[in-house]
């Protein structure tokens, strides 16, 4: 629904995916389905509410293992702290998802850095 330019639809689909993630206790489903409602609530304009679901999908991420999921979460975190007006906070996001890129070997690094 996101990608079809129906961000509203889909944060509902995605309030089911956490909760049937976090009642099948899969950490990784449920860090994922985060991130996308982080990206669907920045499509809205809601800075603050993006913020809160990318910090919690970083925190996933880390917990599970997952470095691409935290990098994608951590870009997610600089775009919504960026488009609330703190730029500082946003650059020092966008440089831990470019270290984590380069580690991973991720072409995706050279399009965060140049947010930078």
């Amino acid at each position: 629904m996101r990608l079809l330019g129906r961000p509203d639809e889909a944060l509902a689909c995605y309030r089911q995916a956490v909760a049937a993630f976090r009642q099948t206790g899969n950490r990784f489903g449920e860090s994922v389905a985060i991130t996308d409602q982080g990206q669907a609530h920045l499509e809205l304009g809601d800075h603050e509410r993006a913020i809160e679901r990318s910090n919690r999908a970083v925190a996933l991420s880390r917990e599970v293992g997952h470095r691409p999921g935290e990098a994608q979460a951590l870009r997610l975190l600089g775009d919504a702290l960026s488009g609330s007006g703190r730029p500082d906070e946003a650059r020092a996001n966008w440089l831990r998802t470019v270290q984590i890129y380069e580690d991973l070997g991720d072409p995706r690094a050279t399009e965060v850095r140049a947010l930078l």
